[in-house]
C-alpha cells in the first residue's frame, strides 16, 4: 500500500520508545546499527530526534524488537494512502469512531494484533 509522509516535527514518543527498546534489549548503538545497515550517526541521530527514521528504518526495527510497525510509522509520520484520504474526507467522522474505541479511562479497548 502507498504510504503518504505527514510532514512534521520528530515526535518526541517515538524517540522514547526507539531507544527503550534498544536499551530494554541491552543492546548498543553501534551493534543496533550494524544490524540495520545503517551507521551508529544515524541510530544516534534517530533517537535524539536530529533525523526522523525511514519507513523502512521502522519496519526493520519493529521486526528485530517485535514491536508493531503500524504504530512506529504512525509515530514517525507516516500513514497509509487510504487512512489519509479517509481523514481528508471526513476528519469529524474518523475523529468520532476513534472516540468510540476508547473508554472513560482513555485506554484502547481494542488490541493491536
Amino acid at each position: 500500500m502507498e504510504k503518504i509522509e505527514v510532514r512534521g516535527p520528530a515526535i518526541p514518543l517515538l524517540m522514547k520508545t526507539l531507544r527503550e527498546a534498544r536499551e530494554g534489549a541491552r543492546m548498543r548503538m553501534v551493534d543496533l546499527a550494524k544490524k540495520l545497515d545503517v551507521t551508529q550517526g544515524y541510530i544516534s541521530q534517530v533517537e535524539t530526534g536530529v533525523s526522523r527514521p525511514s519507513p523502512e528504518y521502522l519496519t526493520k526495527f519493529a521486526e528485530m524488537f517485535s514491536l508493531d510497525a503500524r504504530y512506529l510509522l504512525l509515530l514517525g509520520g507516516f500513514v497509509h494512502k487510504d487512512i489519509w484520504q479517509l481523514v481528508a474526507k471526513d476528519p469529524v467522522c474518523v475523529f468520532e469512531f476513534l472516540h468510540s474505541k476508547l473508554n472513560e479511562e482513555g485506554e484502547k479497548i481494542c488490541s493491536a494484533n
